[in-house]
């Protein structure tokens, strides 16, 4: 089996080459030629020919079996350059004469035979333009793609304009900071995962003029020099033995129930296989047409290559924190400059359990402080909820006044609400905010009252959680009102008239109520008196099931009413405090009703504690995953809680970018809701 020609110019300047031949199977490195009068014969696609040269029969070798087959992109012109000359375009096909190959100082690693400038490894396919940093290197013996990504570059900067992308790269030695020139193209190839195969791909080493150093163009410290736009072509991350494509790294991003490197993995080895088996029956294909010609020897295949090894999930998780710290910066950005009217304070402490190797134990809780649209302005996690949380909360402080954002009017806490003599130690936590409202979560305030009940399993419980939601809440009149005449329009739409008022109710659903309606306390007096002839009705007889189970715990109940009695005053509306925004509109029976959305306590944050343990795979993670795992999760999660709000505001025909696109792209938004 003839080498291929991949050398320096002068040594390919004496081999004589021929035109191309008519057909070619270019992944499993055949091609049908013939000469007049002659059967085609299978021959090597790559192996030199003299001028004018044929196929004769019976000289053909066997084909080297392709690692992947894949359909044949079309021929590109190829920019190569011998050493000193300037770059020139050359077709692929035209023979090449002196100066026109490409210097390698190892031929038999990269045997080089056809070489296009692409997108991407499926831009080809799409037909979309091809980016000039992208070079398609296609191995016969192997039958995969390498790409060749490059950034061109030159010692002054007068020079550098000539280049592709006209850039001037510096060394990263903080006492060197010499331009970079390139050093041509690095001796290794690298295997790079993708979703459904591996491809190879080669890089450039660039060189400092003055201290000689080496970097890959692939390196951190060279594509930090570069801008957003620029920086992005560069779709892969690299280890130390294989690299994996963005396009897998990005399946990972979105947390979620199931979704873990471990179900990534088997996803991949299935969309491998598939494609593995759909190359190796198009190589099969091609064999048998040679088979089927008659001949003067019978042709010979070798069996087709096994599939490579996808690599473990932990390989993967690693590469997935590389990608996050890559992007750790703009992360911490974005989260820093959320900010918020109306904040919520609350911990857990379950997640907490997940935190493994020597910081194991050290932290007891997280507390988490969001916005009135549930983003998360900062999360912490300490050894406890009191005196660890000064340091959070001076930040938070500095970070509004460094900003120049208006101080928040309400906060919203689980606990230290109020105090019998002088200041709580939450206020005096925040108390750069002087003017800031601090009030108790009712659905705190509810669980508290629930705990004097028997069981949660009682056949009165739901009725009196809901008694004890009238007590503390009331709905607007005029919302109602114009609820109703929506729905009695609607029905009657539907052929349903002369409806009474409580036949009309029931065809109110909760979820109406709490989109076009809004509801306000009734006051710490009126409350009070509400809830004292709840608990005294239920208590009696009146508060016993069909088996004469009492509800509540007579003793125990008045004792915690007796004590959270003085916290009616704080599940208070804040006066003067807009705690409803309008989303937007729909049309019901013709009558147009407002969306709202509410500001009022910390129920946003509890489902948020909710899905911490989906940020963090896995049972466990050392400190460093733990952080960066937390962090990009946070991000996500704001961006989605934006993005939310945006599309709720947005009109019905025009459509939107994500909100994680826009935070990338760094444009600052200001979300007047």
């Amino acid at each position: 089996m003839s080498e291929h020609c991949f050398s320096h110019p002068k040594e390919c300047s004496q081999q004589k080459t021929s035109k191309p031949p008519p057909r070619a199977f270019e992944r499993s490195g055949l091609s049908l030629v013939s000469a007049p009068g002659q059967p085609r014969q299978a021959v090597h696609t790559g192996a030199p020919q003299g001028k004018g040269a044929e196929a004769s029969a019976g000289t053909a070798p066997p084909p080297p079996p392709p690692q992947s087959a894949s359909p044949p992109h079309e021929s590109h012109p190829s920019r190569v350059s011998a050493p000193g000359q300037p770059r020139q375009a050359v077709p692929p096909g035209a023979p090449r004469g002196k100066g026109d190959g490409v210097r390698c100082d190892r031929p038999s690693l990269l045997p080089l035979h056809q070489t296009a400038p692409s997108a991407a490894r499926q831009g080809n396919r799409s037909g979309a333009a091809a980016p000039s940093n992208a070079t398609r290197l296609s191995f016969p013996a192997g039958g995969k793609d390498t790409w060749v990504f490059t950034i061109s570059c030159a010692p002054y900067n007068a020079q550098a304009q000539e280049g592709l992308w006209k850039v001037r790269l510096l060394c990263a030695d903080p006492a060197c900071k010499s331009p970079l020139s390139s050093g041509g193209l690095h001796r290794r190839v690298c295997q790079v995962l993708d979703i459904d195969r591996f491809y190879n791909m080669v890089t450039e080493t660039l060189i400092c003029s003055k201290c000689r150093r080496s970097y890959l163009s692939w390196n951190r410290e060279i594509l930090q020099q570069l801008d957003m736009a620029h920086r992005s072509e560069f779709r892969v991350i690299l280890t130390r033995r294989y690299a994996c494509d963005i396009r897998v790294i990005r399946l990972l991003r979105e947390r979620g129930l199931g979704n873990g490197p471990v179900r990534l993995i088997g996803q991949l080895k299935e969309n491998h296989s598939e494609e593995w088996m759909k190359r190796v029956a198009r190589y099969t294909s091609e064999c048998a047409s040679f088979t089927s010609k008659s001949c003067l020897m019978p042709s010979t295949f070798e069996e087709p290559p096994q599939p490579v090894a996808i690599p473990s999930y932990k390989w993967l998780s690693v590469v997935y924190s590389q990608d996050i710290l890559f992007r750790l910066e703009d992360i911490k950005a974005s989260i820093t400059s959320t900010y918020g009217s109306i904040l919520k304070l609350d911990s857990t402490r379950k997640i907490t359990k997940k935190l493994s190797g020597p910081a194991k134990g050290t932290a007891q809780w997280l507390t988490s402080v969001g916005n009135e649209m549930g983003q998360v302005l900062i999360s912490v996690m300490t050894a406890g909820e009191g005196p660890g949380l000064d340091l959070m909360a001076a930040g938070l402080v500095d970070r509004y006044k460094a900003a120049g954002v208006e101080s928040p009017v309400a906060l919203y806490v689980d606990c230290g609400c109020c105090k019998d003599v002088g200041e709580t130690k939450l206020k005096a936590r925040f108390g750069g905010w002087p003017d800031l409202i601090v009030r108790l979560d009712i659905w705190h305030f509810m669980r508290r009252l629930a705990v004097g009940c028997t069981t949660d399993a009682h056949q009165l419980y739901p009725t009196f959680m809901a008694r004890m939601s009238a007590c503390i809440f009331e709905w607007d009149a005029a919302d109602v009102n114009k609820l109703r005449e929506a729905k009695r329009a609607q029905l009657k739409e539907q052929g349903l008239v002369a409806l009474t008022e409580k036949q009309l109710d029931r065809h109110i659903k909760k979820e109406e109520l709490e989109l076009h309606c809004r509801r306000r306390t009734r006051g710490e007096e009126q409350t009070i008196r509400l809830l004292d002839q709840l608990i005294s009705e239920l208590i009696s007889d009146r508060g016993k099931d069909a088996l004469g189970v009492p509800l509540l715990d007579p003793i125990r109940m008045q004792h915690i009413w007796r004590v959270q009695k003085r916290h009616a005053k704080c599940i208070q509306d804040p006066p003067g405090v807009a705690l409803y925004t309008q989303t937007g509109t729909i049309t019901k029976g013709g009558i147009q009703l407002q969306t709202l959305r509410c500001a009022r306590g910390s129920t946003s944050l509890e489902s948020f504690h909710c899905h911490l343990h989906r940020f963090i795979p896995g049972n466990s993670a050392n400190s460093l995953n733990f952080q960066i795992y937390l962090l990009d999760g946070l991000h996500r999660w704001n961006h989605n809680r934006a993005a939310a709000a945006l599309e709720a505001e947005a009109s019905g025909g025009r459509g939107l970018w994500p909100a994680h696109i826009l935070g990338r792209a760094g444009s600052q938004c200001e979300y007047r809701l």
